[in-house]
């Protein structure tokens, strides 16, 4: 499916009402197309499956990253 990229100003004070329709790890820039999208009565393409598994291993690879980084300073900490 061909797709083109589209851009348009939003108000600044609608930003807010745009932010809270953010579903859990959606940037503001996704939930906007979804919303058009939606409205439109059309659906978003899912990635390839392959693509789908790598963007799922590299953001359980981030997390990890992250929850180790946190383990090392507690580890630092109950160390002194």
């Amino acid at each position: 499916m061909a797709s083109k990229i589209i851009s348009f100003r939003l108000p600044e004070e609608l930003l807010p009402k745009l932010s809270e329709q953010c579903q859990q790890g959606e940037s503001v820039n996704d939930a906007a197309r979804r919303i058009v999208v939606d409205a439109l009565g059309g659906q978003i393409p899912l990635p390839p499956a392959a693509d789908l598994t790598e963007l799922i291993s590299e953001a359980i690879a981030q997390h990890l990253h992250s929850v180790n980084s946190r383990l090392q300073v507690v580890e630092t900490k109950l160390g002194e």
